[in-house]
């Protein structure tokens, strides 16, 4: 079911233009988060006597992963800018307006054990690993700079779009970059949320059997 249900969201995010990732890269995004979630709920479901337990825990489980999902602040360094395409003017958010990463150790493993988290963080490097002299990718890679840090990144990617922008600005025709988010361990690791919840779920369904006397 959750192969089936986020196939069905990949088609339609991916044909009505609102993202631009091919099928192949979006769908395992969607499915290992979707599955991840799953595994999520049926853990709680067998921690909990009775449904109307689970029922009341379930808005508590979900809250985390919105708040510590990195859309509301950020883990990492951002560099937020936008392009005027008709000037090709570079315009930078003021440093005052720029939102600080997370210095909170709490805040911080909160994050890592957010699924959210990760799959939200690994849209974004997939956009970044996109053949970027599509102007298409190259626009929404502009798009999620300003908002999703990639933090498992070896190089500053902010900063080299950000580059790129200006010399255009200035005259100066380069191609756009080609840049290294490290979009498989995003992968590996909604992998290993749903290994490890599938453990969790086959070590706790013994002990909280309601047939065992």
């Amino acid at each position: 079911m959750s192969a089936g249900q986020s196939f069905v969201l990949a088609m339609f995010v991916r044909f009505s233009n609102v993202v631009f990732l091919p099928l192949y890269i979006l769908w395992p995004i969607l499915f290992l988060t979707t599955l991840a979630g799953c595994l999520m709920a049926l853990v709680l479901s067998a921690l909990c006597d009775e449904a109307a337990t689970a029922l009341a825990w379930f808005p508590l489980m979900l809250v985390p992963q919105v708040v510590f999902g990195g859309f509301l602040f950020p883990f990492g360094a951002t560099h937020p800018f936008t392009v005027n395409v008709k000037t090709a003017h570079v315009i930078e958010m003021p440093p005052e307006l720029v939102r600080t990463p997370v210095n909170s150790g709490a805040l911080r493993v909160a994050g890592a054990l957010a699924v959210s988290r990760w799959a939200f963080e690994g849209y974004a490097a997939q956009v970044y690993e996109q053949d970027l002299t599509d102007q298409d990718a190259l626009a929404e890679a502009v798009k999620v700079n300003a908002l999703v840090p990639v933090t498992m990144s070896d190089e500053p990617i902010a900063d080299r779009l950000y580059e790129h922008f200006v010399m255009l600005s200035r005259g100066v025709s380069e191609p756009p970059p080609t840049l290294d988010a490290h979009g498989s361990r995003y992968l590996l690791l909604l992998v290993l949320f749903v290994i490890t919840e599938a453990v969790l779920l086959v070590v706790i369904l013994p002990i909280r059997d309601p047939r065992r006397p």
